[in-house]
């Protein structure tokens, strides 16, 4: 069974009532499996910045993390399948 960890990011705006976890599974070196959740958030991509008008179509976007670096790190950790 694959052991499950969680983790929360921290906040730089509290008062904006997002809130992101991340949840790591064991797997075999160099084969990760990450989930994460942004509670709170919209239809938006992690990082991004975002006019009024988006906002109010799309959702809030949180700033605690960056959906590019995150996912960009997360691969980089993976060994490569030949």
């Amino acid at each position: 069974m694959r052991q499950r960890t969680m983790r929360d990011m921290p906040s730089n705006d509290p008062a904006s009532g997002l809130h992101v976890t991340v949840e790591t599974y064991s797997c075999p070196p160099g084969r990760g499996l990450e989930k994460v959740i942004i509670e709170g958030g919209g239809l938006t991509w992690p990082g991004a910045h975002q006019s009024a008008v988006v906002t109010m179509v799309l959702g809030p976007v949180t700033s605690d993390i960056d959906g590019n670096e995150m996912m960009w790190s997360f691969f980089q950790s993976q060994t490569a399948k030949y």
